[in-house]
């Protein structure tokens, strides 16, 4: 009888098997992997200043903004909106801060601190005084 031992053939058939897995693993790892971030999550604001009607914000990402982003305090309440669509990237705006109605009252930052958090952008935390 010429061939190989049972032994040596389950090992090779085990082998065979463990590679065959790890090589589908890969391959349906690659066409179900995560999406990259759309645009707006490659956004980095600033807030470099800002009263009690104005913010002054500073786009530090790769990308231009799209969107407006919203404003809410330490008790995470929505205060309003800054409209900063189409600050690209690198360049320093300052912008009213309005609400829903697109009303934008002389005063609606108080002494402070408060973050924009919006589902477009990366939160960041900034002051008023």
């Amino acid at each position: 009888m010429k061939g190989i031992s049972p032994v040596v053939a389950t090992v090779l058939l085990i082998a065979i098997a463990v590679i065959a897995a790890i090589a589908l693993w890969f391959w349906i790892g690659g066409l179900t992997s995560k999406p990259s971030l759309p645009a707006q999550q490659k956004v980095s604001l600033s807030v470099e200043s800002c009263n009690g009607s104005h913010a002054t914000v500073r786009n530090t990402g790769g990308t231009t903004a799209l969107s407006p982003a919203s404003i809410v305090n330490s008790s995470r309440a929505y205060i309003g909106y800054i409209d900063i669509s189409n600050l690209q990237s690198g360049n320093v705006s300052t912008f009213r801060i309005c609400d829903t109605n697109n009303i934008c009252p002389t005063a609606k930052l108080l002494p402070g601190t408060y973050e924009i958090s919006d589902n477009n952008y990366p939160s960041y935390r900034f002051s008023c005084s």
